[in-house]
């Protein structure tokens, strides 16, 4: 808003996807070429309920635990805020969170931490089957490689990951 906006300049991002670009006040200036979070939840929730249902034919004796994991940020927040519309084990999201029902953890994390060892210390003692991760690349070097490097036994969790995480360090 203090440069565009100020200078009437149309700003077009061809990578963005937080969705709160849609609210800024900026006479309409600023546009993204790609789906917001907002327009990937439904795809997400979608993918998340049909992990959720092959886990309840393999483990049909306890309730599917998730884990939301996002960066404090306008992305994962963004991200975190679109998944309200989820349920898990039959219940809310909100519902899953309470501590009486305790199966959804969902983490905030700073970016600006270099070390996320907090994060992944209460990720290992929930033992998520399914970890939604919102972010950069420092999810995957910081949260997603110590947490696969420290996970004991099996099953592994499954991932649903945001687009922009999906970068080289991912598939190294």
């Amino acid at each position: 808003n203090k440069y565009s906006v100020a200078g009437g300049t149309v700003l077009i991002s061809p990578t963005a996807v937080a969705s709160s670009i849609a609210d800024l006040s900026d006479n309409d200036l600023t546009w993204i070429m790609v789906p917001s979070d907002e327009q990937r939840a439904p795809l997400m929730i979608q993918q998340i309920g049909e992990i959720e249902a092959e886990l309840r034919v393999q483990r049909p004796d306890r309730p599917i635990k998730l884990a939301i994991i996002h960066r404090m940020d306008a992305l994962g927040m963004g991200t975190r805020v679109a998944l309200n519309s989820l349920t898990l084990n039959d219940k809310t999201l909100a519902e899953n969170v309470s501590p009486n029902v305790g199966t959804v953890l969902i983490e905030p994390y700073s970016a600006d931490s270099a070390n996320q060892e907090g994060v992944v210390s209460r990720q290992l003692a929930f033992g998520p089957d399914i970890v939604v991760m919102a972010g950069l690349a420092e999810a995957v070097t910081q949260v997603m490689q110590p947490l696969e490097g420290r996970w004991q036994g099996t099953p592994r969790p499954y991932y649903v990951l945001i687009d922009s995480l999906k970068v080289p360090e991912l598939l190294a």
